[in-house]
């Protein structure tokens, strides 16, 4: 499988900047990943 890393900042319910965590997900998933993050 083709994995690719990337990072996702966090934020709570206010807005605040909660850190950020690696995830790894397949190339399948990354586009799914970009539109559900261009949507917030």
């Amino acid at each position: 499988m083709d994995v690719t890393k990337y990072n996702v900042k966090k934020y709570n319910g206010a807005g605040i900047y909660n850190g950020s965590t690696t995830k790894y997900v397949s190339n399948a998933q990354v586009h799914m990943l970009r539109v559900e993050i261009n949507r917030e």
